[in-house]
């Protein structure tokens, strides 16, 4: 149980993220203007999927932060520094539909420039915010029939994170990948991500007593040998001991917008 104060952390599962993009199509005034807010909706889905960015970071985004040759997003981070994080080729695809078919073209001349270049816009061209993001992610959970859990931006980077370090991450590419210096937060990404490769390991000596119990499954395709789970599962334990051993060195200055 997580200690008071702490939340726990939530994960989308691939077919949830699923209902999330299909909820993102909902009815309008035009069949124009429903296309649009589905397309740009999806982009943002797959965009905190993909990166794991911060709500803060998502409204913060620019044209320009957008890298069309490495098919990656410049994420500015605290101090000026800047972060590129790749795109997976469904979330790319997503991006580029809306950027170059669906993103508002025309916006209002008061607009000062400063605004006028945002990334995600509003169906009346203005910059979305942290409130309007909030407002989305409650309108497409519904929309998804999603009730027994939170769906939220940090719920996907959450998942970002978790998925990350499942298929092998290093802690200290995770961190830099976040943008993060929070080492409690590493933490937990690390205790649950070890839980979960536990629990596959439980899975899979019943996988392999059904197959020897089921002589007459197909057996014409060969199927592909699964890396050990003990070599992922080792690298997290040591990653926690570097965690435990760095604790109080960093300060935590890592706070996150939770819509």
């Amino acid at each position: 149980m997580p200690k008071p104060g702490k939340k726990a952390i939530h994960l989308i599962e691939p077919n949830e993220f699923e209902r999330l993009l299909l909820a993102c199509r909902a009815g309008g005034e035009s069949e124009r203007s429903v296309e649009q807010a589905t397309v740009r909706n999806r982009a943002i889905l797959w965009v905190l999927l993909d990166t794991g960015i911060r709500v803060s970071e998502l409204c913060a985004l620019r044209e320009a932060d957008v890298d069309r040759n490495q098919r990656a997003l410049r994420i500015q981070n605290t101090g000026g520094k800047q972060r590129t994080l790749t795109l997976s080729p469904n979330g790319w695809y997503q991006l580029l539909s809306y950027l170059e078919q669906y993103r508002p073209k025309e916006v209002f001349a008061q607009k000062e420039d400063v605004e006028e270049d945002h990334l995600f816009l509003s169906e009346w061209s203005e910059p979305l915010s942290i409130n309007a993001i909030t407002l989305l992610f409650g309108r497409i959970k519904q929309r998804a029939g999603i009730s027994d859990k939170r769906v939220s931006p940090s719920v996907l980077r959450d998942t970002f994170a978790v998925r990350f370090l499942q298929a092998g991450g290093q802690i200290e590419a995770l961190r830099d990948l976040l943008g993060l210096r929070d080492l409690e937060a590493l933490k937990r990404y690390t205790r649950l991500s070890m839980q979960m490769i536990e629990k596959d390991q439980q899975k899979e000596p019943a996988e392999e007593l059904l197959s020897r119990q089921n002589p007459a499954l197909p057996t014409n395709r060969r199927r592909r040998r699964r890396p050990s789970s003990a070599t992922p599962k080792q690298r997290l334990q040591q990653d926690a001991g570097r965690l435990d051993s760095s604790a109080g060195k960093e300060p935590v200055t890592d706070a996150e917008e939770d819509p």
